[in-house]
């Protein structure tokens, strides 16, 4: 029978915590890293609606959550907040928006665009009015 030296039960306690380290980490880096709100900023076109809400097709509310329906079909909420003084949207506006998204998945769960049918939300750095 093989006897351990000293040198190599430091070696295996040194692997392991190694290990552990690289574990806790790598989660925390996947689990707070930029990539679930848009590390880069994107453009999208489109124009200005009121977003739908999901299996509703009843008649429609005074209630209008502006968004962008994109040149592609898709719907996108807007988050100017950052830009309110800028734009004051209005529906029927065809729109180049600059910003990054929050995918629909990264939206907390008792948010009320939730109830919408969207993609995400777009958080907006500039938007750009294409037919005035």
């Amino acid at each position: 029978m093989k006897e351990e030296t000293f040198g190599q039960s430091i070696g295996i306690y040194v692997l392991v915590i190694g290990i552990i380290l690289i574990v806790t980490f790598g989660s925390m880096y996947i689990l707070f890293s930029d990539d679930k709100i848009g590390s880069k900023e994107e453009a999208y076109q489109g124009e200005t609606i009121c977003l739908p809400h999901i299996g509703y097709s009843g008649p429609e509310t005074l209630e209008c959550t502006l968004g962008i329906k994109t040149d592609n079909g898709l719907n996108y909420a807007l988050d100017t907040s950052d830009i309110s003084s800028e734009f004051n949207g209005t529906t029927g506006e065809t729109v180049n928006v600059k910003g990054t998204l929050i995918s629909y998945d990264n939206i907390s769960s008792g948010s009320n665009l939730r109830a919408y049918d969207i993609e995400g939300v777009i958080v907006a750095s500039s938007v750009e009015i294409l037919n005035q």
